[in-house]
């Protein structure tokens, strides 16, 4: 089973994503696999939310590989602290994932989540903003 990520390239966040990804769907796909597309770009929530739209096509023609190819249903979206790609507090961050999540939402996944990662530079902390579907 496939997840897509679209992720800032901070690699700060990567360990507490896989984590998160593993303790959120270990029992509802028990017994499956998941693995993880990773799409990432500098500050990916603001540009989902913002553009520019070049980057914005570029990243949907990623996710639609992922959701093509290998049958992603689920894509996550994030934002953190500290990021240099998007230098903004919190609530900008927040606002960002959910219209993000929106975005991605209508490009064909049955599911979106919304994430945003505190605490980059120690104990990285994962809170979950929004969980959008389409059923």
């Amino acid at each position: 089973m496939f997840v897509l990520a679209l992720d800032c390239m901070d690699g700060r966040t990567k360990q507490a994503l896989m984590k998160w990804v593993e303790s959120a769907f270990s029992s509802e796909f028990r017994g499956m696999r998941i693995s993880v597309d990773l799409v990432t770009e500098p500050g990916v929530d603001g540009i989902l939310s913002q553009g520019p739209k070049g980057i914005i096509a570029e990243l949907q023609r990623k996710a639609f590989i992922s959701r093509d190819k290998h049958g992603s249903r689920i894509a996550l979206i994030t934002g953190h602290e500290d990021c240099a790609g998007h230098p903004v507090g919190k609530d900008e961050h927040v606002r960002d994932v959910k219209k993000g999540a929106e975005r991605v939402l209508s490009w064909g996944f049955g599911r979106v989540i919304g994430l945003y990662f505190s605490g980059v530079n120690g104990s990285c902390g994962v809170e979950k903003i929004i969980e959008l579907s389409t059923h």
